[in-house]
């Protein structure tokens, strides 16, 4: 009974009706995300903290395209390596496996799937910095731009340098 009096008395007037789904949002609230949706502002998460940031969504795709043009780390590629890439990270992946290295649920995880989707590039902003400048992000190991390893020294663990030395295991007669 309480139930039915929330929903008929109470909930009716916090649920609104858009596009076929119930939105949860007052109609207040509504309007402010609408507000927001057409602003040229892009609200983000911080890469560091939690905090949201507010940016302006030039200065966004500015600090994109600054990022990509860097030819140290990314490299424009014509069509996706995901056909020669794949057959090799599964290689590598179950010799890591079979040799101990990987077990079964990391092993899952990491094993790309059959039909590899399109990755995206995004930024984080780095509001540590007095000039906010974003910190560069692939959704997926195999992105359409090929990143450099270059921050080896964040990661120590014995499977990531593994995987990120082929030619060194290669040479040593690992692989």
């Amino acid at each position: 009974m309480v139930f039915f009096f929330f929903h008929k008395h109470v909930h009716k007037h916090e649920v609104q009706r858009t596009s076929g789904h119930a939105s949860y949002l007052s109609p207040r609230k509504r309007r402010a995300l609408v507000h927001l949706r057409r602003n040229k502002s892009m609200i983000k998460p911080a890469d560091k903290g939690g905090a949201m940031v507010i940016m302006d969504r030039a200065t966004y795709v500015n600090e994109a395209h600054h990022q990509l043009n860097q030819p140290q780390y990314y490299q424009r590629l014509e069509k996706p390596l995901s056909h020669k890439t794949l057959p090799e990270v599964k290689r590598i992946l179950l010799k890591l496996k079979d040799e101990g290295f990987l077990d079964k649920k990391q092993f899952t995880y990491l094993f790309p799937p059959a039909e590899p989707r399109s990755r995206l590039f995004y930024l984080l902003p780095k509001i540590q910095r007095p000039n906010i400048i974003g910190h560069p992000f692939c959704n997926a190991p195999w992105p359409p731009y090929h990143v450099r390893l270059q921050q080896q020294h964040l990661c120590h663990s014995r499977i990531y340098r593994t995987l990120s030395e082929p030619n060194q295991l290669q040479k040593r007669g690992t692989f």
